[in-house]
């Protein structure tokens, strides 16, 4: 695949496609699921849960949600 059919895939501009191979540039993690996505590449993500902070807990679940549901 080239990199304008990537950058077409994902929405993603030529030039960031090349940046973000090249290790010079960098992605939203949305922008990231969006490549990914268009290279036919499944996301895994292991998430360390905070046990003894409530709040952040429930803020780093309502964050995951939040992404997983902008990119069904």
């Amino acid at each position: 695949m080239t990199k304008k059919t990537a950058g077409d895939f994902s929405g993603i501009s030529i030039n960031t496609v090349s940046d973000f191979e090249n290790g010079t540039g960098s992605l939203s993690i949305g922008r990231a699921f969006d490549l990914m996505e268009a290279l036919g590449l499944e996301v895994k993500i292991d998430v360390v849960i905070p046990q003894h902070d409530e709040k952040a807990k429930n803020k780093l679940l309502m964050q995951i949600q939040n992404m997983v549901a902008e990119h069904e």
